[in-house]
Formats: structure tokens, C-alpha cells, sequence
């Protein structure tokens, strides 16, 4: 097995959900009704991974979790590095574990300046805007790539515009052709699917909701590319983020790519979720370089 920072990020992430699922077996599980604060509290609680917090400085119709991975250089993970809201000390801190992961509670519902700090190292703060009760997937922080963070803060805050599917249960179909969704009678499974247009920017993020019934699968359909691809097009790439899953993979260009990605109905603690739920996805084509 070839390891790169993708499938580092990806088995961590495992790692750490199983690590979190022992965290809430000591502790009585939320009802299939709780909010997503009720299930996330365990976070600030007793022998949780966030520090120093005060329990009434979180608004619990706005809570969310930010998760992300930080990194010294551009592949050696960095441990020890305080994360916390900029100028909130009631909300508390969380440290960077040995592999640079981190999980942090925060109030959502507008832009949230975080802040990196590890000595001897420069700190970092960038913006965020947090949705509510949602995980906000921000990806890798380097703590000394000055150059790479600016591209990235660009990336998150201007230059990306992320297109909107509305994948509401009551609508069977959307009429410009760009979405499709579909309930199997008896299956117990509900298909979601997108096209990526041709044209579409090379990097996007795709804004959907699967549904996440209980006792339902679901399936999200992605049409990758058509008959007819670039001749330079050489590779695709693929990520998938969802309650604070991370999934990604690649792809060897070639035409009428389709892949059908499975949501088992869990975040990324373990926990069961109900109701609709928020992917967000990004996908961007890898060329040949001009000479």
C-alpha cells in the first residue's frame, strides 16, 4: 500500500472516531431526538478533548464542530498546538494530537476567527464562516507554509463559488437536469445523483442533503465525466465530507466515470444521525502541464 497524505488523513480519521466512541461508551448515549449540541457536549465535558470551557458560553441552537489536521512543512503532522476561538477564552481550547488532529466546539452562524498557537512557531488565525449545528471540514493547516496557508484562505473565503443542489423529499426531479433523486420502493434505500458539468471550475464544493432515515441507506451517484474527455486530462480527484466524515479517492481519467459513494448514517464519532444531513464535496481535475 502506497502511503500519501490522503489515505493518512483518511485512516486517521477512523482512528480518531474510534478513540471518540470510547469517550461517549462512558457516558449515556443521546436520544435519536437530541440536538446536535446534546450529542457533541460530550466534547467540553469531564475528560473531554476540549479544555477550560465554560458550559453556558455555547449558544445550543448555534453549536457546531470545526475538524482539521495540522501539519509543520507539508507532510510531517504537528502535535501540541493550542486551537481556540480568537479573543473567546470561555469557549476553551483543544490540543492537537500526535498526528495534528483536532475537534473543536465552537458557536456557529457566522465567521469565526480561529487561532494556532505552538511555540516556536508563528501563529496562525484565519476566518470561517461556520454554519450551525453542522461539522465544518476545514482540511490541513500548516503552521509554517506561509504561502500554501494564503493559497488555502483564498480558496475557502473568495475564489471558490460552491454551487447549490436542493435535494428536498418533496421534489422527485429538478428540471435543469443537473440533479436526479430517486426512492427505490422496498429497498430501503434513497439514490441521490449529480452530473459534474464540463465546464464546471476545476475545484468545486457540492452543497446537498442526504437523507438519513433511519433504517435507510443512502447512496449518492456521481457522474465524473462523459463520452468525451480532455485530451491532458489525466487524473480525478474526489473528496466527500460529511458530519464530520472525510472520504477521498482517485481516479484515472477516462470516459464515463461514475462512482456511487454509501453514507452508513453515522458522524464521525460514531454516533447514529436521523433526519437530513449536509455533504459537502470537492472535485478537481488534474491536467498535464503545458511546456
Amino acid at each position: 500500500m502506497v502511503i500519501t497524505l490522503e489515505t493518512t488523513m483518511v485512516e486517521w480519521l477512523r482512528y480518531l472516531a474510534r478513540i471518540h466512541k470510547c469517550l461517549l461508551l462512558r457516558r449515556q448515549a443521546p436520544s435519536p431526538s437530541a440536538s446536535f449540541f446534546e450529542r457533541m457536549q460530550f466534547l467540553i465535558q469531564e475528560d473531554g478533548l476540549q479544555t477550560s470551557s465554560i458550559y453556558t458560553s455555547f449558544n445550543e441552537r448555534r453549536a457546531s464542530v470545526m475538524r482539521g489536521q495540522i501539519f509543520y512543512k507539508k507532510f510531517l503532522p504537528l502535535n501540541g498546538v493550542k486551537v481556540q476561538v480568537f479573543n473567546n477564552p470561555n469557549q476553551g481550547y483543544t490540543i492537537s494530537d500526535k498526528d495534528g488532529f483536532f475537534n473543536l466546539l465552537i458557536n456557529g452562524g457566522g465567521s469565526v476567527l480561529i487561532q494556532f498557537i505552538r511555540q516556536p512557531f508563528q501563529t496562525k488565525q484565519y476566518a470561517f464562516i461556520v454554519p450551525w449545528n453542522t461539522f465544518l471540514h476545514i482540511g490541513y493547516v500548516y503552521m509554517d507554509e506561509i504561502i500554501e496557508n494564503n493559497i488555502c484562505h483564498r480558496n475557502l473565503s473568495e475564489t471558490i463559488q460552491p454551487k447549490l443542489w436542493d435535494t428536498s423529499l418533496d421534489r422527485s426531479f429538478i428540471t435543469n437536469n443537473k440533479f436526479d433523486y430517486a426512492y427505490t420502493l422496498g429497498s430501503q434505500i434513497i439514490r441521490q445523483s449529480i452530473s459534474i458539468d464540463k465546464n464546471d471550475l476545476p475545484i468545486k464544493f457540492i452543497y446537498l442533503s442526504s437523507s438519513s432515515t433511519r433504517r435507510y441507506q443512502s447512496i449518492l451517484t456521481i457522474v465524473l465525466t462523459g463520452n468525451h474527455i480532455d485530451d491532458d486530462l489525466i487524473q480525478l480527484h474526489l473528496s466527500i465530507s460529511i458530519e464530520g466524515t472525510f472520504f477521498m479517492k482517485k481516479f484515472h481519467a477516462d470516459t464515463n466515470l461514475i462512482y456511487e459513494y454509501e453514507w452508513p448514517r453515522r458522524n464521525a464519532y460514531d454516533q447514529n444521525v436521523h433526519g437530513l444531513a449536509e455533504a459537502i464535496g470537492m472535485f478537481q481535475r488534474i491536467n498535464h502541464l503545458n511546456n
